[in-house]
């Protein structure tokens, strides 16, 4: 009833303990552990393949290898298309599920509450570079809304129809972004209900380098454009364009919390999406603005300085 969707590159140090939560899980339903194994150039092979072998679930696994690299995005993707199961469930090889119960519960919720398509729990954070915890992330939304300003939905957590991964197609092309699960949850949230069980099922590792997060500035820039982009989309798809101004708040929010020196280039090309927009409404947005640029100042002297268009605004802002 449960397929559970797990993409791997070069996770050897943590692809058994990936595979033993979901492995150890208690249902009272099949289970199905797509394995999709990025082609990994190190043992992340002969381990799966020896648990296959040993594990007394090890025919829950269904294990892939591609040839080359195709990328996170592709492999994903590839594996989504092995999941038959009423409902899927996702657990990367660097992470995994601490609850044993974690499916039984979900799949529990979702056949008991017909009009909600996904649900999802909380999960402890670890840092693997001082083999630390340091706290929870996840925490409940109520419409689809809510998914337009922050994602507090950790996707080792999440149990979801099947059905909803042939309803990304409303998308345009998103191949090439940084991010793959933000256009599921929205397509999700705007058609069904989502639920939230208050519980820690889950750890979610924190690496140096991952899609999600990194020390290098230019990554973390593109992630939160790549967010942009999927959540102006979602807006275009369901035609609800009205909501841009709140989407781009948040992300400049975002942005400005980087502390980060843009390039002029950068400035101007940001400030004519920013203020020449058609379907924005300027007061809602120069409110927004205002609220950035006064908190802060850094970025406040840089743009007096160097656009002439945010001279004029910010003459009429401070």
């Amino acid at each position: 009833m449960v397929s559970v969707s797990m993409i791997t590159y070069g996770h050897d140090n943590y692809i058994i303990e990936a595979i033993a939560g979901v492995l150890t899980q208690k249902a009272n339903f099949a289970i199905k552990l797509i394995i999709s194994d990025d082609c990994s150039p190190d043992n992340t092979e002969r381990l799966v393949k020896a648990l296959i072998e040993n594990h007394p679930n090890g025919h829950w696994i269904e294990y892939y290898r591609h040839e080359k690299n195709i990328g996170m995005n592709a492999n994903a993707a590839f594996a989504s298309s092995k999941c038959q199961g009423k409902y899927v469930a996702i657990c990367e090889g660097d992470d995994y599920w601490t609850d044993p119960l974690k499916l039984q519960k979900q799949v529990d919720f979702l056949e008991a509450n017909k009009g909600y398509g996904l649900v999802y729990t909380r999960a402890k954070l670890y840092v693997e570079a001082t083999k630390n915890f340091i706290g929870e992330t996840g925490g409940p939304i109520i419409t689809y809304r809510d998914l337009l300003e922050y994602n507090p939905i950790p996707t080792l957590t999440v149990c979801f129809k099947r059905k909803f991964l042939d309803s990304l197609g409303n998308f345009k092309e998103t191949g090439d972004l940084s991010l793959g699960d933000l256009p599921l949850w929205l397509t999700i949230a705007y058609q069904e209900k989502v639920g939230f069980i208050d519980e820690i099922t889950a750890v979610y590792r924190l690496l140096k380098e991952s899609a999600s997060q990194s020390i290098d500035i230019s990554k973390n820039i593109r992630f939160l454009n790549d967010a942009l982009r999927v959540r102006i989309s979602f807006l275009e798809s369901i035609d609800q364009t009205n909501l841009m101004p709140l989407v781009q708040k948040t992300h400049y929010l975002k942005l400005s919390n980087l502390r980060l020196l843009p390039s002029k280039i950068q400035v101007s090309n940001e400030c004519k999406l920013f203020f020449k927009n058609k379907n924005i409404n300027s007061l809602y947005y120069l409110e927004s603005f205002k609220q950035i640029v006064r908190s802060n100042k850094f970025l406040l002297h840089f743009l007096y300085r160097n656009s002439s268009l945010i001279n004029k605004v910010l003459r009429r802002l401070v």
